[in-house]
């Protein structure tokens, strides 16, 4: 949803609050202009990129698409350019001048293509930047079972509205966003680290992550009463929740809400196995836009439909662990010259990441699900960013990722998050071991699901104005995928093997099975493992998340 201007959206908010200043904290009938009014404000990087991919596949001609996918890449690069002429500019740095030259003549090349398109496709314009949906759109583009739930965040006011395929209604929240921000915070800090994680975290040998039975039981059950309790009627026999929210609930699975107050609050020490988790109730996809929904099942219905189930993976890298040998002063060296990802040891601390042996045995048994001939992986020393970006991966259904997962920041000089594969010998422009989400949104895709089993996958910090999904989950989108399987914080090994085989051996066993619901009966299942005790705490389980069409797969395929 790229629809709006800064002013235009600054208008439709200060109609949409006028519109919602009746009674608080008892749901009334949604109103059919607010609700589109809350839509230009709530405009989001992911839903762009997926009203991208929507506009491309509305193209039947092929060099047309082409063209249109070079003219959206080529907005990711005049972005990037952007971003380093102004670093440039505030350093004082000399390469000023060549990087305002290579700028210039970028914008110049995608005004002259974008003349082009407007010529050859009139309704592109229209099609990448699609008008809000009225209540009964989203209600023609909902199943039964299925409900809606948006959030708007304006002047300390959460607003939310919940649509079935029979109601529609709105609330205020009870909670002001700070105090829905502290609780989502009291919550996070019980969930956010675990053992044998997939990210930066598995660098860290002191850090403490004996979670036990800890868990913010009051918090989750306060977020829930003021959240979903008050829509109780209106979502009586739905199943399947998806939400498109901002703010601190970008951050926060619903899954890990509690449906009752524990009985002693804080104090409650009855067993997390025992507490009545939202998990117990629906299944919950998270969307990028409200419009988002209509587009990823568009493209379901008119590119795959015929497409044979297959599976491409990627996994196990050469990591050494946090006692590696470091890299040569001559191979550091070279490093600093090609990617400022490698500055002060960074090649030294990809290399420093933890082995991750149970994502090779994690891919086989995905493997396992569709069959050797349907299936190909790539592990070990070969799964480098190279041998990604070399792959067929637009005949795979499938896709997955298993490795570690890092975010802007973590290694001196990442600037975007980025999945980490094999460190080559020689880092170059092409191949640092590092594929970031640039890089993954020039990917071609055609997948049901991508899945990203590596941490802070999801995004979504919580912070006013933050995007509510990571730039990996909207580069991901943007390159073609339909649904996506993402984390909120750094994952435990095991589990993460645990939950991407199950669901998918679930629809296995259930061809017609939605995809929230094949991924709610997975958790479920990790929940419930009377063996392992810690898998019933939320931050094994609670993590994963669903971003795209979490309905059914399409008819014939096999995930």
């Amino acid at each position: 949803m790229v629809f709006g201007s800064h002013l235009q959206r600054s208008a439709s908010l200060l109609a949409v609050t006028l519109i919602l200043s009746g009674p608080a904290f008892a749901t009334q009938p949604a109103d059919d202009g607010a609700f589109r009014g809350a839509q230009w404000v709530m405009a989001s990087a992911a839903a762009r990129a997926v009203a991208k991919v929507g506009a491309r596949a509305a193209i039947d001609d092929p060099e047309l698409a082409a063209l249109v996918r070079d003219r959206q890449n080529l907005d990711i690069e005049i972005d990037k350019l952007r971003k380093n002429w102004l670093t440039a500019v505030k350093d004082g740095d000399a390469a000023e001048a060549d990087l305002r030259e290579a700028l210039e003549g970028a914008t110049a090349r995608a005004e002259a293509m974008a003349t082009e398109v407007r010529q050859r496709f009139p309704t592109y314009d229209e099609i990448a930047n699609p008008r809000p949906q009225s209540i009964a759109d989203v209600r023609n583009n909902l199943a039964e079972g299925e409900a809606r739930l948006a959030t708007l965040t304006a002047s300390g006011t959460v607003y939310v509205w919940v649509i079935t395929r029979n109601e529609a209604r709105w609330n205020r929240l009870s909670l002001s966003a700070e105090e829905l921000s502290e609780k989502v915070a009291a919550i996070r800090r019980t969930v956010g680290g675990a053992s044998d994680v997939r990210g930066a975290d598995s660098l860290d040998d002191d850090s403490d992550r004996q979670i036990g039975e800890n868990f913010a039981r009051q918090e989750a059950f306060d977020v829930y009463a003021a959240l979903l309790a008050p829509f109780a009627e209106t979502l009586a026999g739905i199943d399947h929740l998806y939400s498109v929210v901002d703010g601190s609930l970008t951050s926060l699975p619903f899954a890990m809400l509690l449906t009752e107050a524990p009985a002693a609050a804080l104090a409650d020490r009855k067993p997390l196995r025992d507490a009545p988790f939202l998990l117990h109730d629906m299944a919950v996809t998270t969307l990028p836009s409200i419009t988002s929904l209509a587009t990823v099942r568009g493209l379901s219905n008119t590119k795959a439909q015929t497409k044979a189930a297959s599976f491409v993976g990627f996994g196990d890298p050469l990591f050494a662990g946090p006692d590696a040998t470091p890299v040569s002063a001559a191979r550091e060296v070279a490093s600093l010259t090609v990617n400022s990802v490698f500055r002060s040891g960074g090649a030294h601390a990809i290399r420093s990441l933890a082995p991750l042996p149970g994502t090779r045995r994690e891919l086989n048994d995905i493997a396992s699900v569709f069959g050797s001939d349907s299936s190909r992986i790539t592990l070990g020393a070969e799964a480098s960013e190279t041998a990604v970006k070399k792959a067929p991966l637009a005949g795979a259904s499938v896709v997955a990722f298993a490795t570690h997962g890092l975010l802007a920041g973590e290694l001196d000089g990442l600037a975007e998050p980025a999945l980490v594969f094999t460190p080559p010998e020689t880092p170059s422009p092409e191949d640092d071991g590092l594929l970031t989400a640039s890089e993954v949104a020039a990917l071609d895709l055609n997948a049901e699901w991508v899945i990203l089993s590596a941490c802070n996958t999801a995004g979504g910090d919580g912070s006013p104005g933050a995007e509510g999904l990571s730039g990996l989950a909207q580069a991901f989108l943007f390159a073609g995928a339909r649904s996506i399987l993402v984390s909120h914080w750094p994952v435990r090994d095991d589990a993460a093997a645990r939950l991407t085989v199950d669901t998918l051996a679930v629809l296995r066993a259930e061809p017609g099975l939605a995809r929230s619901e094949a991924m709610r009966r997975a958790m479920l299942k990790m929940f419930e493992d009377e063996r392992d005790p810690s898998l019933a705490h939320p931050s094994a389980w609670a993590p994963f998340v669903l971003v795209g069409d979490g309905g059914k797969p399409l008819t014939g395929s096999a995930q």
